[in-house]
Formats: structure tokens, C-alpha cells, sequence
């Protein structure tokens, strides 16, 4: 298996039909407050309802400063027909031990029902099977939202289990769904 670092010292921009998986811009800012600063984008992300354009110019310097690390950072999701940054996508956990990846996603509202996460969300599966060669493949989401975990179905992802009340946000505890695929099940599909 690829190292992190390996895997991130290359910072490559990958393609699907629709989409491009790229590193984020610092003019990137205003399409991340777009669905930063939505309640309903925000309601089951592990970060606060974004209340300022700042907060989101602060979190790209952040990832920019990732990509200069060469560590776990997200790609940007972009329309190739319009060029527009509509949400991100990463690993967000990484453990090189048990070559493992977590995933994770945010896309804008607008963009919701079109396919877009299930389009990105298939390229990174293949990136983590067929690039880096991961033995497994997570992803979770609150038990409520079901258009997430339709996202993980559709990718091939099995339902593994429930941890209960192990999200909090908003003074409120949500179980949490947890989806996973091994190198095998991969293969077995493709």
C-alpha cells in the first residue's frame, strides 16, 4: 500500500465524465461559503453552520497549507462543463497500519439528486483500490441520512453496522451508519 505520503507528494487532479477532482484555489472561497453557510448542507458535517465568508477563506489556507505538507487533504468538486466548484471529497482518515481509508463528502444543495457524490465517491473507491491499494474502504453517516448512505450503497459499500448517539450536533446525538468494502468485494465488482 502506498504510504500517505507517497500518495500525496504526487497531488494529482483526476477525471470522471462529469467532474474533476482537483486541490482547492483560494478563489475557491466563495463556492465554499455557498454550501458551508447552508443549514441544510451543514446539518449532519461534523463543522458549524459557516456565518462568514472568512471562515471560509481560512479553511482553504488550511488546506492549501496540506497540500504543501503532502498530507490528507480534500479535492475539490467541479462541474467540467462549467467549471464550477460545487463541494469536496477525501480521505479523511488514513491508517497506512491497516491499510485502511475513510471517506467523506460535502456537495452543495443545488446539486443534490444529480449524481455528482456517487460519481466522485466511485473515483476515489477505484483510486483506493486500484492506486494506493487499500485492503479496506470506510464510510459513515448519520442513521437519518439516507441520501448519504444511498450514495454508499450504490458504490458497492456494505452496511456494516449502527454505533448509537455517537454524533453530537446541535444538542442532539444521531447514530451513526457505518458502510464498508474490502479489497476483494472491489474486485469482485469491476
Amino acid at each position: 500500500m502506498l504510504s500517505e505520503k507517497e500518495f500525496f507528494k504526487k497531488q494529482k487532479i483526476y477525471q470522471t465524465n462529469r467532474l474533476k477532482l482537483r486541490q482547492f484555489k483560494v478563489d475557491d472561497a466563495d463556492s465554499m461559503y455557498t454550501y458551508t453557510s447552508n443549514p441544510n448542507v451543514a446539518k449532519y458535517c461534523s463543522w458549524p453552520v459557516y456565518q462568514t465568508i472568512e471562515e471560509a477563506q481560512k479553511y482553504i489556507q488550511f488546506i492549501l497549507t496540506c497540500y504543501e505538507k503532502q498530507v490528507l487533504a480534500p479535492w475539490a468538486i467541479e462541474i467540467v462543463e462549467t467549471g464550477e466548484m460545487i463541494g469536496a471529497i477525501d480521505f479523511v482518515s488514513w491508517s497506512d497500519m491497516h491499510e485502511n481509508v475513510e471517506v467523506g463528502y460535502v456537495i452543495a444543495e443545488e446539486h443534490w439528486g444529480k449524481g455528482y457524490v456517487t460519481e466522485a465517491f466511485s473515483k476515489l473507491i477505484q483510486i483506493a483500490f486500484e492506486e494506493i491499494n487499500v485492503h479496506r474502504l470506510t464510510a459513515k453517516c448519520c442513521s437519518v441520512n439516507q441520501a448519504s448512505a444511498a450514495v454508499m450503497k450504490k458504490n458497492g459499500l456494505f452496511f456494516e453496522g449502527k454505533t448509537r448517539e455517537s454524533f453530537y450536533k446541535d444538542q442532539q446525538f444521531y447514530d451513526m451508519d457505518h458502510y464498508g468494502m474490502v479489497r476483494n468485494d472491489y474486485f469482485a465488482r469491476v
